[in-house]
C-alpha cells in the first residue's frame, strides 16, 4: 500500500516493526520514523494512515501518535481488520484529542490487491466529508472504496465479509471430503 501511494508521488513516512520492511520502502523513497511519535510528527498536518495487526497495538499505537509533540494530523485512516469498538474509541480519541477526522476502512484483497493496488475499502466515517477526504488516497492503494456507514461500520462490513468467506472455504472442503470418499 505504502508502494502504491510512493508509485503516485505520495510523502510517504513509514514506521515497522520489521526493519526489513522498512529499509525496503526506504530505498524506494519512503522516509523512516523510528517510532510511532517519530511518525505523527512527520506527518504534521496531513494523513496517518495505519495497517496494523490487532485491536490492542491499533490502540497503543494511536495513543503513542496522539501523544507526540506536534500531532497535528487532519485525518488518520485506519486499515487494520479489528474490533468495530475499536475503531469507535479511536475515532473519540483522535477527535477530542487532535480535532481531526477518522476513518476506519479495512481492506479486502489481499497481498496481491495490495501490491497490483486493487483493494476494495469498507469505510466506516462518521461524517461524509472524512469519506471525500480519504477516498483519492485509497483510490490509490485500491480499485474500490464502499462507504458503510459511521465508524466501526467498515470493521463490522469486512467481520462479516470474513465469516462469509470462511463458511464458503468450509462448505467447499466438505464438499470435497465428501467427493472423495
Amino acid at each position: 500500500m505504502a508502494r502504491s501511494l510512493l508509485r503516485a508521488g505520495r510523502r510517504v513516512v513509514v514506521n515497522d516493526v520489521c526493519q526489513t520492511a522498512m529499509r525496503k520502502l526506504e530505498q524506494e523513497g519512503a522516509t523512516a520514523a523510528a517510532t510511532p511519535s517519530a511518525l505523527a510528527a512527520a506527518v504534521g498536518a496531513g494523513t496517518l494512515i495505519t495497517m496494523l495487526p490487532s485491536g490492542a497495538i491499533v490502540r497503543e499505537v494511536y495513543t503513542e501518535a496522539l501523544a507526540a509533540p506536534g500531532f497535528a494530523a487532519e485525518l488518520c485512516i485506519d486499515c487494520s481488520t479489528v474490533e468495530p469498538d475499536t475503531a469507535t474509541t479511536v475515532a473519540g480519541w483522535v477527535a477530542a484529542q487532535a480535532g481531526a477526522a477518522f476513518v476506519d476502512a479495512p481492506v479486502s484483497g489481499g497481498v496481491g490487491g495490495a501490491e497490483q493496488a486493487t483493494l476494495t475499502f469498507m469505510v466506516g466515517a462518521d461524517e461524509e466529508e472524512a469519506v471525500r477526504r480519504a477516498e483519492p488516497l485509497l483510490l490509490q492503494m485500491g480499485r474500490s472504496v464502499v462507504h458503510c456507514g459511521d465508524v466501526g461500520s467498515g470493521q463490522a462490513v469486512k467481520l462479516c465479509n470474513n465469516l462469509v468467506l470462511a463458511t464458503t472455504m468450509l462448505a467447499v472442503s466438505e464438499g470435497l471430503l465428501l467427493g472423495s470418499n
